[in-house]
């Protein structure tokens, strides 16, 4: 059995990290990327962000940091992928498209208004679904 966390043993945790000010290179959606900059600095880390894998051996050779200090998580997650649609030309026309087949989707806006108005949108163009459409905020 583990030793319970205390704590005077995360604030411990902390300071060690604090001093130890790690780079921490994320290769994240955009859906997370915001978060995963603001705890990593929260925490006293130094947050790259980039969503290219090639750029994890170019960050470490200029920072000169040896392949036995990277830690790499190689999780994946079969069941979540992201579908960036920023550039899309008529995202309503796709998201409406997704909605309508079925397939479970989370859409990530801006504000409640957002929200409100995307699951109207929605709830309108697929009454069938109607009660399936949510929105949180």
């Amino acid at each position: 059995m583990s030793e319970p966390v205390t704590a005077a043993k995360c604030g411990a945790l902390l300071d060690a990290l604090r001093v130890k000010k790690p780079l921490v290179h994320f290769i994240t959606n955009y859906v997370t990327v915001n978060d995963c900059a603001n705890i990593t600095l929260a925490v006293g880390g130094a947050p790259v962000m980039s969503d290219q894998p090639d750029d994890a051996a170019e960050i470490c050779r200029l920072m000169g940091i040896g392949p036995e200090d990277v830690i790499i998580d190689r999780s994946v997650r079969a069941n979540l992928s992201v579908r960036d649609a920023r550039e899309l030309r008529d995202r309503e026309v796709a998201l409406v498209s997704i909605v309508a087949s079925g397939e479970k989707c989370v859409v990530y806006v801006n504000s409640r208004e957002q929200s409100v108005s995307l699951a109207r949108m929605l709830r309108q163009r697929i009454p069938e679904l109607g009660m399936r459409i949510a929105f949180y905020n």
